[in-house]
């Protein structure tokens, strides 16, 4: 009871999510910790940032191969000190536009997963870790979800299981039967 719903308005991936990073902002009062920045071009690259922004509350914002939607910059802009990560490997997100993002920050800019694979790409997320950012998962014990990289639609879905009790991060499979070697 006396719950509201606010729509969120935006034109395509970047815009949306430039504009939850700003209502985060209204929300909290606060500046985020750090920013995400994924690939809005291969769905599979981006899908483990649902889960880390449900564990951190950091905002995930979009940029093509080559180049950074307006949207995704003035976000950038307005937060100049927050250190971004970008998920995924050149080919995803390319150094031409790791430059733009560079351009419009005094913040480092990091590559967190490095990796050509959706599947690889995943693992290497779940285990980085640089400083307050990112999952640290380099030793056994720890809970995950799986989800397959054919079906980008089910990481936010799943990103409620990385956002109550104990958080996992979002792997990737490519295969039903077997999971992958990585």
């Amino acid at each position: 009871e006396g719950a509201k719903a606010t729509r969120i308005a935006g034109a395509n991936a970047a815009e949306v999510g430039a504009e939850i990073a700003m209502l985060r902002e209204r929300l909290t009062g606060e500046q985020p910790v750090h920013l995400l920045i994924v690939t809005s071009d291969e769905p599979e690259f981006a899908m483990p940032a649902a889960a880390w922004a449900a564990r951190s509350g950091d905002p995930v914002l979009f940029a093509q191969r080559d180049s950074v939607p307006e949207a995704t910059l003035d976000v950038i802009e307005r937060f100049k000190n927050v250190p971004i990560y970008l998920l995924g490997p050149e080919s995803v997100i390319s150094a031409k536009a790791e430059k733009e993002i560079a351009k419009a920050t005094k913040a480092l800019v990091r590559r967190a997963g490095e990796e050509d694979d959706p599947v690889a790409n995943s693992v290497a997320f779940a285990r980085y870790v640089d400083e307050t950012f990112g999952w640290n998962i380099n030793d056994p014990g720890h809970g995950f979800v799986i989800a397959n990289s054919s079906r980008p639609a089910d990481a936010p879905a799943a990103a409620a299981l990385s956002g109550t009790g104990t958080w996992g991060p979002l792997l990737l499979t490519d295969d039903a039967e077997t999971p992958p070697p990585d």
